[in-house]
């Protein structure tokens, strides 16, 4: 990622607020940012695989849509009150957002929930938005997604972020990110035309650091990079 980006980073990451301990809190909130730097200069900064990857997700935990009640046939083992989604006016990071926008970057997912705050091992949370594609790798009209539901788009195969967040706390929050980036692949791409591939391609993102409360943690990508922010709830 450009060094403009990464100073933008750095200045965020930097000028936080005083850091709290987070013993004795029920739950945080946990804020996710996705943006993308996508640009013919950071496309050629590597010879990247040609992939086309889905997460695991089966034992994952879906995030529990905002002020929703779980109907009676989800499986509750799948689903915790205790990971629910926040509302859009209830996200914030708003002075964090036109910084990344301000230095070309796109916003691809920007979200907030609530976890338990507790020293039990904790799962991988399913974590996916941006633009959707169906299995031959088509976009979906945007006008028909609704990330915000227990049932997204049936037709939906493939997310332009998909992935998993796992965030333990021993003393500090230990975060993990397996996260994928999923675009179109290029026109002239032969093996596409050829072999009448999926014309999609993946960028993975994996990474792991320790944060306190009020502090970000950053997770960096030569296409794309993560912001994780954690506060009292």
């Amino acid at each position: 990622m450009c060094n403009r980006v990464k100073l933008v980073l750095l200045f965020i990451i930097l000028f936080q607020p005083y850091l709290l301990r987070a013993e004795n809190l029920p739950t945080v909130k946990v804020n996710l940012i996705v943006f993308s730097h996508i640009t013919k200069q950071t496309l050629k900064s590597e010879t990247w695989p040609s992939q086309l990857i889905l997460p695991a997700i089966t034992h994952s935990i879906r995030l529990l849509p905002a002020n929703s009640v779980l109907p009676q046939n989800i499986d509750t083992e799948t689903f915790f009150n205790q990971y629910q989604l926040l509302d859009p006016n209830q996200v914030g990071l708003t002075t964090t957002i036109e910084r990344l926008t301000s230095h070309g970057n796109q916003i691809i997912l920007n979200i907030a929930w609530k976890q338990p705050a507790s020293d039990k091992p904790d799962q991988w949370i399913h974590v996916f938005g941006g633009q959707a594609y169906d299995a031959s790798g088509q976009p979906i009209a945007m006008k028909q997604l609704d990330t915000n539901s227990l049932s997204p788009l049936s037709n939906a195969v493939f997310w332009e972020i998909n992935g998993l967040i796992k965030i333990d706390y021993s003393k500090v929050f230990n975060v993990a990110t397996d996260l994928y980036l999923t675009l179109p692949q290029p026109l002239d791409n032969l093996n596409v035309q050829q072999y009448g591939l999926i014309p999609l391609i993946t960028y993975t993102l994996k990474g792991q650091e320790n944060l306190a409360l009020n502090q970000f943690g950053y997770f960096d990508h030569p296409l794309f990079g993560a912001l994780i922010y954690i506060s009292p709830n």
